[in-house]
């Protein structure tokens, strides 16, 4: 395949829709109209004014331009199309307009924009059917937390609801996490493609909430990114998450993620006329963020078909016994450890003493695996199975 533009024409008549497909590996942009037949309503030519509406295939309209026998011809910076679109025609009369533009077969190598938002998705025996019932109560107010990296920006918002349980020592951590593509032209003009919803159901152990969640965010890579931009959303989670604090009691928590990706954009450019690719500024950050913001309040959806994983358990050296109430601020009770790992091991990833406060076990294994959560937290960024027996972190669906 070649990146070389190729060039379309397509003649419209007032009042006739028509559709323009478009290959999964193609990409479309309109970059002159021209008014070439017109028929006037009362004898007078200022009586025509013709606009030429762009839909996307949802029908949401993506730009409207407008012409006239004084200015028949117009050099257009149309946004850019990678899925199918419909071009219209209004006028009181009798119009036909005739559109210039380019078409975009990209090599594989370079990802067109639906490639670089697939995302890498389990097999479907991993899926299971999943409702989400809204509960609970933000925290820290109803003003979420908005972070930057890269192309990518997005917003976390937490609920909580507590546990009523003394001795609960379980808990669920919801993911409800959605990206959407975003192009953004030199002048302004913001479009947005379609959005990617995903709810993970992550079944925890112990009271280290915090801990749980860093483990859940570091899962999100292998799961749901689209892999373009899975080092940047991880940076972007990471961002994210430090603005956070969970209670510690919490029985369920659920974590709302919007994120917003830039993508390049193609334009046309007015010198030479020639088919070009615009990155991202930050500048067009700051336009991408109102029509964020949008995505922020819509809806989410009751239903998914979605995913549920264990979490790693967190674990605690014999020795530290004596040392229990290390693990307590004042006023609460002490960071529960399910298991108790034997001194003098060592962690499988990294070979270093298993020492510190931060230990983790890999949930179901036959015996227990035992790694520093740092040393885990690379691990599940890369991989869903256990590095020493493979056992995956699904939960079997019943």
């Amino acid at each position: 395949m070649s990146r070389r533009p190729q060039s379309w024409t397509r003649d419209l008549s007032s009042g006739e829709p028509t559709r323009f497909p478009l290959g999964a590996s193609q990409q479309a942009v309109v970059a002159i109209a021209e008014l070439v037949d017109w028929a006037t309503a009362d004898g007078t030519d200022e009586s025509v004014r013709v606009a030429v509406a762009v839909h996307a295939n949802t029908g949401e309209e993506m730009e409207t331009f407008v012409l006239s026998p004084e200015s028949p011809n117009l050099v257009l910076r149309s946004p850019v199309m990678n899925q199918e679109f419909s071009l219209e025609v209004y006028s009181a009369a009798h119009a036909v307009v005739r559109l210039y533009g380019f078409l975009l077969t990209v090599p594989p190598e370079l990802g067109t924009a639906d490639d670089e938002l697939d995302m890498s998705c389990p097999g479907d025996d991993e899926l299971v059917e999943m409702e989400y019932v809204p509960e609970g109560r933000f925290l820290g107010g109803p003003a979420p937390w908005f972070a930057d990296a890269g192309c990518t920006a997005g917003c976390m918002r937490v609920a909580a609801v507590e546990d009523q349980e003394e001795d609960a020592d379980s808990k669920q951590i919801l993911v409800l996490y959605r990206y959407a593509p975003f192009s953004v032209s030199s002048d302004g003009v913001v479009v947005r493609g379609s959005t990617k919803k995903h709810l993970l159901r992550f079944m925890a152990t112990g009271d280290h909430t915090a801990r749980s969640l860093a483990w859940a965010g570091s899962s999100l890579p292998r799961l749901i990114y689209p892999g373009h931009f899975s080092e940047q959303l991880q940076e972007l989670w990471l961002s994210l998450a430090a603005q956070v604090s969970v209670l510690p009691r919490a029985a369920r928590v659920k974590v709302f993620v919007d994120v917003g990706i830039l993508r390049r954009s193609l334009f046309v450019d007015d010198v030479d006329g020639m088919l070009r690719r615009s990155y991202y500024t930050p500048e067009r950050m700051e336009w991408m963020r109102p029509a964020l913001e949008d995505m922020v309040e819509e809806p989410w959806p009751v239903r998914f078909t979605g995913m549920e994983l264990h979490l790693p358990e967190p674990m605690r050296r014999d020795h530290d016994k004596d040392e229990a109430n290390d693990d307590m601020d004042a006023g609460e009770r002490p960071v529960k450890r399910r298991r108790v790992v034997a001194a003098g091991e060592d962690c499988p990833i990294c070979l270093q003493l298993l020492e510190g406060d931060d230990l983790a076990a890999w949930p179901g294994c036959g015996k227990p695996h035992v790694f520093h959560g740092a040393c885990l937290e690379s691990v599940l960024v890369e991989s869903k199975t256990c590095p020493m027996c493979r056992r995956t972190l699904y939960v079997e669906p019943k």
